[in-house]
């Protein structure tokens, strides 16, 4: 359940948790997907009206989109190679808590049911820059619920 406060939550301190894959929490961004209703138009055929109201119609998501540094750890490689071979276990359901500034109590938790990876990539290689490569992960889901 969410936590209620008088001034804003910092954005730095979450927890993210895919089942089976204990490294998969130490992401260095997270960019949540957004959660959209699809506004569909209708008019009655007996309405003499030139003009169409508008209804709610589907629920849509965008991407959930996880980046860290790359410290060798092929879990999230090997969750996006059994979702391209087709294997129907590889949906997740994924949590995302965001925690208070003292790190002790879950300010509001968001959960994306029946996750799966759709692209997974690295930053470009630089021998001249030396900064640190990042992976990325992008995973798709079925709905987005927030407590």
């Amino acid at each position: 359940m969410a936590v209620l406060q008088d001034h804003p939550y910092g954005n730095a301190q979450y927890i993210v948790n895919i089942p089976g894959f204990p490294q998969a929490q130490a992401f260095d961004e997270v960019l949540l997907p957004e959660l959209l209703v699809d506004a569909e138009e209708i008019r009655e055929g007996s309405d003499r009206s030139r003009s169409s109201r508008k209804i709610p119609g589907l629920l849509r998501y965008t991407n959930l989109v996880l980046r860290r540094g790359f410290v060798g750890s092929l879990d999230l490689y090997n969750w996006w190679k059994v979702t391209a071979e087709g294997n129907a276990n590889a949906r997740q359901n994924v949590t995302i808590n965001l925690l208070s500034e003292d790190s002790t109590n879950v300010a509001v938790t968001w959960k994306l049911t029946g996750a799966f990876p759709v692209r997974y990539t690295f930053s470009p290689l630089n021998g001249l820059d030396g900064s640190p490569l990042i992976e990325t992960l992008e995973a798709c889901c079925d709905s987005v619920a927030m407590e």
